[in-house]
């Protein structure tokens, strides 16, 4: 089943909650090209509640400029290089995040965030990974 064009035409769209509950009859992911899509189209779209599978993939939501709040469901494993980067409008990331690594570019350039979930696992910090977070400050 394709979901290509889930939301086409709803350039409305504020919140967006998906896969909310693991035993609702709705999208569990939205695919990369689905999250290029948003940042494209629905420039209002500011909040958004969604389910990944146990990774976030390289540039996962790069460049969502307008997205303000992200909440990550599930338990995350692993993030990949640059997933956040250049989200410069992000206030908060809810995310459980059990991995050990904070990789490259991770976080570079969210100039705004200022509220990142429990990060007590992580053992390495890589280069760049939380560059220009001007809000940041724990």
């Amino acid at each position: 089943m394709s979901y290509k064009f889930l939301f086409s035409g709803c350039y409305s769209l504020t919140n967006l909650s998906i896969g909310a509950d693991k035993d609702s009859n709705c999208l569990y992911t939205i695919f990369e090209d689905d999250i290029k899509e948003f940042n494209s189209k629905y420039d209002k779209l500011n909040n958004i509640k969604v389910y990944v599978n146990k990774e976030i993939p390289n540039e996962y939501f790069m460049n969502c400029s307008n997205l303000k709040n992200i909440e990550i469901i599930n338990l995350v494993e692993k993030l990949n290089n640059s997933c956040f980067e250049g989200c410069n409008s992000l206030l908060t990331l809810k995310i459980n995040y059990r991995g050990n690594v904070i990789p490259k570019n991770c976080f570079k350039d969210c100039h705004q965030l200022n509220f990142l979930s429990d990060l007590s696992n992580v053992e390495i910090v890589s280069n760049s990974s939380f560059e220009n977070c001007y809000q940041l400050e724990k």
